[in-house]
């Protein structure tokens, strides 16, 4: 299996030290460019995130490969970039929901096992429930927010197919294989981290995390 990351991940990771969670994911690992500036290009510059730039940085080349894009790769973000954000206008024009290393992971997923790692929510609802997204997106700019409906099914299309994971899903795959078997307690450390994660950003509801730790 290839999984392609999304940036959020990987820094929600970085931030909580479970970077070595990927060691236990069984599959090729990458990034396309923008996600690489996203997670150190940037971020190495600043100090608040020198350390999480350089954490991410030490796997990439080694754990998780730099893959760059084809023209034809290019176009098809240059058109899902313009599907996606323009999905979504108010009075106020066009609304971006979606930044450059998100549309390269999805369409360099897309264009391998359809296998996409993001932290964040608006993919989902693009597929599973646009008005929820975009009330989601109302409330945000407290303005009227319509779905331009003439592009909402070519990028339901392209989305629907993918399988996205995000980095609680890696966590918790990770403790099925033993990756918390050498702390005191591996059940509360696993606790610990997904809430960790939540809380960085991760798109998961509590009652998820609670279903889940049951299960352990």
């Amino acid at each position: 299996m290839r999984l392609v990351f999304d940036s959020g991940p990987l820094i929600n990771l970085a931030n909580n030290c479970l970077l070595g969670v990927l060691d236990t994911i069984p599959a090729e690992m990458y990034i396309p460019p923008a996600v690489y500036r996203e997670v150190y290009g940037y971020p190495s510059t600043k100090r608040m995130y020198a350390w999480s730039a350089s954490l991410i940085n030490e796997v990439v080349g080694k754990r998780i490969l730099l893959r760059t894009l084809s023209a034809r790769e290019r176009s098809l973000v240059e058109h899902l970039d313009h599907l996606l954000n323009s999905l979504f206008y108010s009075s106020r024009g066009p609304i971006r929901i979606v930044h450059p290393g998100e549309l390269e992971a999805i369409v360099l997923a897309s264009e391998m096992d359809k296998v996409v790692a993001i932290d964040e929510r608006t993919m989902r609802l693009i597929v599973e429930d646009v008005d929820a997204l975009r009330r989601r997106l109302s409330s945000k700019i407290h303005a009227w927010v319509k779905v331009d409906r003439s592009k909402l099914s070519e990028v339901q299309s392209t989305l629907q197919d993918l399988l996205v994971v995000r980095s609680v899903d890696l966590v918790a795959y990770a403790y099925d294989k033993g990756y918390f078997s050498s702390y005191k307690n591996p059940s509360s450390a696993l606790r610990a981290a997904l809430y960790a994660l939540k809380y960085g950003g991760c798109a998961v509801a509590e009652d998820e995390i609670e279903r889940f730790l049951k299960r352990v």
